[in-house]
This record gives C-alpha cells, sequence and structure tokens, in this order.
C-alpha cells in the first residue's frame, strides 16, 4: 500500500507531463525502486538493478453494471416554463339545464290607441224594469224611481223629474205633484 501511495503522490507532482505523453499507447511503464519511489519510463527503457519494472492500463476494462442506487431526495422546484401552443378546439358540450326566470322587466311605454272596431250586433230586449227604491246607509238619502218620475230626497229637501219637468221643494217630505 505504500508503493500505491508513493507513486501517487508522485505521479500528481512530477510525473503528469511523463504520464499524459503515454496516453496514445493507454498504457503506463515505470521503474519502482525498494523505498517506494516511483519513475514513469519510456517503453522498451530498461530499470535499474534496484528497481523493479511496473506497467498499468490507463483506463481499464469495462466493468459491470453497478447496482442503481437509491433515490435522492425532492429537488427545489423549477421556474415555470414557457407557455405551450394553443390546442385545437374541443367538441361542443352538451347543453346545460335551463335557469330559473329572471325578475320581470320594467313596465314599457304606452302604444298608440288602436282603429276602431266594427260595432258589434244588438243585444236581446232586456226584462221590463219596475219601481226602484234605494236608500244611503245612514237612511238619510233616497232614491225612488217609477212610471211617473224621478225623486231624489236629502234632509234638505227634494227634488223630482216627471212628466211635467223638473222641479225641487225644501219640504223633505215632498211626495210630488
Amino acid at each position: 500500500m505504500g508503493v500505491i501511495t508513493v507513486g501517487a503522490v508522485f505521479l500528481g507532482q512530477t510525473g503528469w507531463a511523463a504520464l499524459t505523453s503515454h496516453a496514445a499507447e493507454q498504457q503506463v511503464f515505470a521503474c519502482v525502486k525498494r523505498n517506494g519511489d516511483v519513475s514513469i519510463v519510456e517503453r522498451g527503457e530498461r530499470c535499474r538493478k534496484n528497481e523493479q519494472s511496473m506497467s498499468w492500463s490507463i483506463e481499464g476494462p469495462k466493468g459491470d453494471r453497478g447496482a442503481t442506487g437509491p433515490q435522492g431526495p425532492k429537488g427545489d422546484t423549477g421556474a415555470a416554463g414557457p407557455a405551450g401552443p394553443t390546442g385545437a378546439a374541443g367538441q361542443r358540450g352538451a347543453d346545460g339545464a335551463p335557469g330559473s326566470a329572471g325578475p320581470a322587466g320594467p313596465t314599457g311605454a304606452q302604444g298608440a290607441t288602436g282603429a276602431q272596431g266594427a260595432t258589434g250586433p244588438e243585444g236581446p230586449q232586456g226584462a221590463a224594469g219596475g219601481a226602484a227604491n234605494l236608500s244611503s246607509p245612514n237612511g238619510a238619502f233616497q232614491v225612488s224611481i217609477s212610471d211617473s218620475g224621478i225623486v231624489l230626497r236629502g234632509p234638505r229637501g227634494v227634488m223630482f223629474v216627471d212628466n211635467y219637468g223638473m222641479g225641487q221643494s225644501a219640504n223633505p217630505f215632498f211626495n210630488g205633484r
């Protein structure tokens, strides 16, 4: 282990230029002293008597694929991407249910008077009338209708219409002419 450590330090400090010159050959040649010092040499160069020759590949053979590692922690949310292009129009959906009735609108302006309609047919003859007497709810006023005329009676007098004309009397008890 000491040889590899010393060799790694040596390679890292003084042997880098020599190592890169061997990169095209894909192999490194070296001489290793008993104390662990490593010297990078050219291919075919002989090591001294107190050195051991050694070589290794710059890049080893491809190893087997390793096992899949565990999933890493969730990363931060990235920035929003740009908007995508507008998609094609979808199919028309089904009609929805009718809504509830809205409030009544304001009354419109009065329309113009229409043309007069045609005169209707004459109605049937009504039943013959008779005498009628009407009184106000408090009994102070009365109207009498008969074949002899109309009499309007109140607390201050009487007005009448008969076959002779119109007349009046201050006497509330007047019964006609």
